[in-house]
Formats: C-alpha cells, structure tokens, sequence
C-alpha cells in the first residue's frame, strides 16, 4: 500500500508540473498576443483602396512625408514589413511599433531632439512614424542610397559601412537576411506607389 501511495503522489506530482507549464505557456501566448495588440498582420494592399485618406495612418504618414521630405510609398513600406501596420508589437530583439525601432536608438534620437526619453512613446503611431522616419532619411544621408539606408535601418549602419569597405554591393550581401529583407521593402515600395498614384487626390488638409 505505501508504495502505490508513493507512486500516486509521483503521479500526481508530474501531473501538476504539467498544469504549470501548461498554464505558463498560455501566460506567454496572451502576453504577446496583448503586446501585439491583438491584432494580425494587415495590408493594404489586399483591399480596394479608392482614396489616399483612407489608409491606414496617412495623416501621419504624410506629415512625415513633408516633414522630411520622402515619400510616401517608402514609409509606408517599411510599416508594412516591419509590423504589419501592428501598433503595439514588439520584436523578440525589443524593437517597438509600427516601423520598429530599438529604445536605445530611440533614446539617442531624443537626446539629439532635445525631448523626454519614454520607450513607451514608440508605441504612439504619430511618435513612431516621425522619429522613425527622421532616422531612416538620416540613414540616407550616411549612406547617399535609399536602398542601403534599408539594409543600414535592418542591419545597423556598422554593418553597412564595413559591408561596403569590404567591397559588397547590393546584390551579393553577406546577409541572407538583408538581402530578403530590402527584397521585401522594395517590392512594397513599388506597390505602396502604385497604389498611392492611383489614388492621387487633395491632400492639402493634411499638412
């Protein structure tokens, strides 16, 4: 009788490990399901889109756009690969919000700014598309390409400058990761731009 009665507090032992890990996984999925937002990926480009206003996040989108003179279409690209238009998610590497950028590169940009530092912030829309698309026409500047100022905001312009010395171009990256990364960013460029001409309308309201 003792050794059954050992043998059923072992299974009930294991039986409550289970449980535990059971319940702590469920934990980590709503952890990131709320991080995320709740929300899936989303595009635009899979609706009929008949207007400019009628995108997701174009009054800031195009602030941006004047603010700093860049398009449109490559802001909207880089939200569209790096978030999927999901406000609230946050990457396994800890970058934040709709066009994903790391607290500690965002803390250097409000140093230069001269405002608060909060890493919360990079989880506001208007916040996020500003700061981020200031970084990337920086990036520009470093790097005199709009193609290797996105391979510098996904691989870091370290990368960049020693990828260059070294005598890489483009199409031969060292990176897997890069090069699929600026595929994707290129591809949703070209359709961000098509769809952006097509819907041309007045935006004068929106500066």
């Amino acid at each position: 009788m003792k050794g059954w009665r050992r043998d059923d507090r072992r299974v009930s032992l294991v039986a409550g490990v289970l449980c535990l890990s059971v319940l702590l996984a469920l934990t980590a999925v709503c952890f990131l399901l709320f991080r995320a937002g709740d929300q899936a990926e989303y595009s635009p480009l899979d609706e009929e889109i008949r207007n400019r206003e009628s995108l997701p996040y174009w009054t800031e989108v195009h602030r941006a756009a004047i603010k700093y003179s860049v398009e449109e279409a490559r802001i909207y690209a880089v939200i569209q690969v790096e978030s999927g238009f999901r406000p609230q998610v946050e990457s396994k590497a800890g970058a934040r919000g709709l066009m994903q950028m790391l607290p500690s590169t965002y803390r250097e940009q409000c140093a230069l700014a001269g405002v608060p530092y909060d890493p919360e912030n990079l989880f506001v829309p208007e916040i996020n598309i500003d700061t981020c698309t200031e970084y990337l026409c920086v990036l520009h500047e470093l790097t005199g390409s709009w193609k290797w100022s996105h391979v510098a905001y996904f691989a870091g312009i370290g990368n960049v400058n020693r990828w260059r010395e070294e005598g890489y171009i483009l199409e031969n990256l060292p990176s897997e990761r890069a090069r699929t990364y600026l595929e994707r960013i290129e591809s949703a460029y070209d359709a961000y731009g098509v769809l952006l001409q097509a819907t041309q309308s007045n935006t004068s309201g929106y500066l």
